[in-house]
């Protein structure tokens, strides 16, 4: 239903970073031109932290925040300065909202894009929730939810989409002329607008688009009888790209694609004025792989996500090292391959975020355990047993630009990322002490907290870093940059102070949306 108004570095972990296949084989880079590419690597040091981090969130996006005791209480004024030790303005809170009911579920946002008016949230709401234009009705426990506000806060738009099942937003991006566009998953049957979707057999993948007042434009599904999900959406050049992953098989458009295990990667490209498939890529092997993140540009997309064991791309077969590996890739508007670096360790180590700025320069984050090599030298880990964030760039034929870790001796993650210009921007969540580039910052108690960062696109150097938190689980899951500001959004447990304005959460999470100066 509508409610109107009156009117995302990769960072890796790995025993070494192995391309899907080589840039140059002739010549790869020397040992003096990666040490010289490295930035802050020399700098980064362990931390000590407090208490152990409780069961992370599920690697499939299920992110269940069960962990944590619920609170409704504000901050201890005794906690530690939130802000963070850097005297940058930067990052200072301009407003902040949140959703959620009384005694209510959890509600996420979980993507931002920022429109040509202002910004535009996805996400998955739980019933009674209120995102400015009213309480919805929710027919499962979940329905997707989309948002849109403007500049100063004002609701535009907000309408959610859904059955009687469990349904989830993932992502939105916006094109030039503010037309939005959501993937996620949905069980059963589903409306969009005046469009019934129902899967085909558990859950199947979304995309839908809208007007920039919030009318449908049109809605297509995909999938086979398993469960199939969208998990990334960009638009550019007449074109929308999503990614996600499928299992057994699914039909893009006219044409059955089978996996070849279990959960394969699939890039689609479609039409932007009517959901029409223009080209459909599915990668993958006898395990499970998925498309994690995508971002476009005229010249086609960079993805990143993870891959178990050993994986055929276009012919190039690359294998993991231990558990699931993280990689990026790049394809070119025509569907081809054009370049990719897969990078792992032991452990589980993922891509979750990509960007691309006006150059074709590409951007990652994710996560890695032990240590990752993104081309620029090893970058061992700050913990011991838990992960730590990537953030890394390449120049548009994939050579490596910079790359840095980031984090403490606790678990953390980087999750979503976004570039404007000379600066790059980058959220997720971290447990205990960790560092970002400016300095010792603290999590609020043993759960994890939200950070957000803002580093030189160039060269990866820190420009500055906030963390919000409190006493229950909080996470930071999309952050889109605008000209006079960046969005970031995500879920919160408790009350926690970004800046200024406490919010305090009335359900067992509520979904935030805040704007920070850059």
């Amino acid at each position: 239903m509508l409610r109107s108004a009156a009117v995302g570095v990769v960072l890796l972990a790995l025993t070494g970073c192995h391309l899907l296949f080589p840039f140059d084989p002739a010549a790869p880079p020397s040992a003096d031109a990666r040490a010289d590419a490295r930035v802050d690597a020399a700098s980064d040091v362990a931390l000590e932290v407090g208490a152990d981090l409780p069961p992370s969130i599920d690697l499939k996006r299920d992110a269940p925040l069960t962990d944590a005791p619920l609170t409704d209480a504000p901050p201890d004024a005794s906690l530690p300065d939130m802000v963070g030790p850097d005297a940058s303005t930067g990052g200072a809170l301009t407003w902040a909202r949140q959703a959620g009911k009384s005694g209510g579920g959890f509600n996420q946002c979980t993507g931002v894009a920022a429109s040509p008016t202002g910004p535009v949230l996805a996400g998955s709401i739980a019933p009674g929730a209120d995102l400015g234009g009213g309480i919805f009705t929710v027919g499962g426990t979940h329905d997707v939810v989309g948002a849109a506000y403007n500049a100063t806060n004002k609701h535009d738009w907000s309408a959610n989409w859904g059955g009687d099942g469990v349904d989830r937003g993932w992502a939105v991006a916006s094109d030039a002329s503010g037309n939005t566009y959501f993937t996620g998953a949905f069980t059963a049957v589903a409306s969009f607008g005046k469009t019934t979707l129902t899967s085909g057999g558990k859950t199947d993948i979304f995309v839908a688009s809208y007007t920039p007042g919030g009318t449908p434009r049109w809605a297509v599904r995909f999938g086979g009888t398993e469960d199939d999900g969208g998990y990334a959406v960009a638009v550019a050049s007449g074109t929308v790209y999503v990614t996600g992953y499928f299992k057994l098989s699914a039909t893009f458009g006219t044409k059955a694609h089978l996996s070849k295990g279990g959960e394969d990667i699939f890039v689609l490209a479609l039409n932007t004025k009517t959901g029409a498939v223009l080209k459909a890529q599915t990668y993958g092997g006898a395990k499970d792989d998925s498309g994690e993140s995508v971002a476009a540009d005229s010249s086609g997309v960079v993805f990143a996500g993870r891959f178990r064991g050993a994986v055929d791309y276009d012919g190039k077969l690359t294998v993991s090292n231990g558990g699931s590996d993280g990689y990026i890739g790049r394809v070119s508007s025509a569907g081809s391959l054009l370049w990719g670096r897969a990078f792992g360790d032991t452990q589980d180590d993922v891509g979750y975020g990509v960007a691309l700025d006006a150059a074709g320069n590409s951007y990652l984050t994710g996560h890695f355990w032990n240590k990752v090599d993104l081309g620029g030298g090893v970058l061992p880990s700050y913990s011991v047993g838990g992960s730590d964030v990537l953030l890394a760039s390449f120049d548009p034929k994939g050579k490596h630009r910079w790359s840095r870790r980031l984090g403490g001796a606790k678990g953390d993650q980087g999750w979503a990322l976004d570039v404007a210009g000379s600066e790059l921007y980058l959220t997720g969540w971290f447990n205990g002490t960790a560092d970002f580039g400016g300095g010792p910052l603290t999590s609020a108690s043993q759960y994890t907290d939200i950070f957000v960062a803002s580093y030189a696109a160039a060269s990866g150097a820190h420009r500055w870093s906030r963390v919000f938190g409190n006493t229950g689980s909080d996470f930071g899951y999309g952050v889109a940059a605008a000209a006079d500001g960046v969005y970031l959004c995500g879920t919160f447990q408790g009350g926690v102070d970004f800046g200024g304005t406490i919010l305090t959460s009335k359900s067992q999470s509520d979904l935030f949306l805040v704007k920070l100066s850059r």
